[in-house]
């Protein structure tokens, strides 16, 4: 799978930044973006590819009925990854689609619904290495994915502690991520003629790639992509 370089260097850069304990470097990094830009799936394959081990936290698992419960959880899955490093395992705690659970649909409102798990997030950013009532931890990256940063309480994105990055491929990285598709599509028999019209792969194109290929899915939906993009003939 096809991840552009400049997906890769953010991520590399935060790790390398957290595992030699620059200062001041951010512990969090925020990659948000609009829905199908390949945030998450980009994210775990390039940490897997890298031999990182992922401790994961949902945003449906963050929505629980007891507000502690969900300040509970990530400090585990921390304290579950800090002990990973310890056996030296480079590991990280991933929290997918945070802004659907912990963004405020209005001022001052998400605050009071999972105050114990901002409250968390902000603590360890700032103290890395420490956690009330358990002791010394080791520093444990951490990575958010999201559509709408905007909308978390505004103390927890302040710079120190969490540093944001705005995803969207460029043109020219779409046609390269295209451009690793079709090899893969060649190899199972689709010719070119089977996804594209007049230069351009169709959204038809688009159904028989997703199809052959379900993880493809959020490259390639349709309102993402502007249902087409321009095809490059490769030189294999």
């Amino acid at each position: 799978m096809f991840i552009p370089e400049r997906f890769k260097k953010q991520i590399n850069t935060h790790l390398l930044g957290n595992m030699l304990d620059i200062d001041d470097y951010p512990l969090i990094l925020a990659i948000m973006g609009r829905p199908g830009m390949g945030k998450t799936r980009q994210l775990r394959i390039h940490l897997e590819q890298l031999g990182v081990d992922v401790f994961s936290v949902s945003s449906a698992e963050l929505e629980c009925e007891r507000e502690e419960a969900s300040a509970k959880l990530l400090k585990q899955q921390y304290i579950n990854a800090s002990v990973n490093i310890l056996k030296k395992m480079p590991s990280v705690l991933v929290i997918d689609d945070i802004d659907t659970i912990l963004g405020e649909r209005e001022p001052n409102t998400g605050m009071a619904r999972h105050q114990g798990a901002l409250a968390f997030l902000m603590h360890i950013s700032d103290d890395p290495y420490y956690i009330e009532n358990v002791g010394n931890v080791n520093r444990v990256p951490i990575f958010l994915t999201g559509n709408n940063f905007e909308s978390l309480y505004e103390p927890m994105r302040r710079p120190g502690r969490t540093l944001e990055f705005e995803w969207e491929p460029n043109q020219e990285e779409k046609i390269e991520i295209i451009d690793k598709i079709s090899r893969m599509a060649f190899e199972i028999g689709l010719t070119k003629e089977d996804i594209v019209v007049d230069g351009l792969v169709t959204t038809a194109g688009i159904f028989i790639l997703t199809s052959r290929f379900p993880f493809l899915r959020t490259f390639l939906r349709p309102k993402s992509w502007s249902y087409c993009l321009r095809w490059r003939v490769m030189q294999c």
